[in-house]
């Protein structure tokens, strides 16, 4: 899955920091990314939690950022996704893991109970 976050000042830790996105920003379009890969693996049949995420903030995020993510495991429980996050000039801005469990497998619109 590939995204990407366009840089606004609203987003950013303020002036002291020199216009760098938060890293809760950067973390939840890592986690987005992660759950979008890994949603293409069940057609949207399957209901999964985040229940683990390491992040590692390489550089500051001071323009849009992308985000491509990629399942390294799909187990039957557990699934693990690799995300790498790039700025617009080329900076890896942070390297991120993000481990899912599957929950219930979704029927229709609704998850089965």
């Amino acid at each position: 899955c590939n995204l990407s976050l366009a840089y606004s000042e609203a987003i950013t830790n303020g002036q002291k920091s020199k216009g760098t996105i938060h890293g809760g920003i950067v973390a939840a379009l890592v986690d987005t990314a992660a759950a979008f890969a890994l949603s293409t693996s069940f057609d949207g049949r399957m209901s999964f939690a985040t229940v683990d995420m390491h992040v590692n903030f390489l550089h500051r995020a001071q323009t849009k950022v992308y985000a491509h993510a990629k399942v390294i495991r799909k187990g039957s429980r557990l699934n693990v996704c690799d995300v790498d996050v790039m700025d617009e000039n080329g900076k890896h801005v942070a390297k991120a893991t993000v481990n899912f469990i599957l929950t219930k497998p979704m029927e229709g619109n609704n998850l089965v109970i």
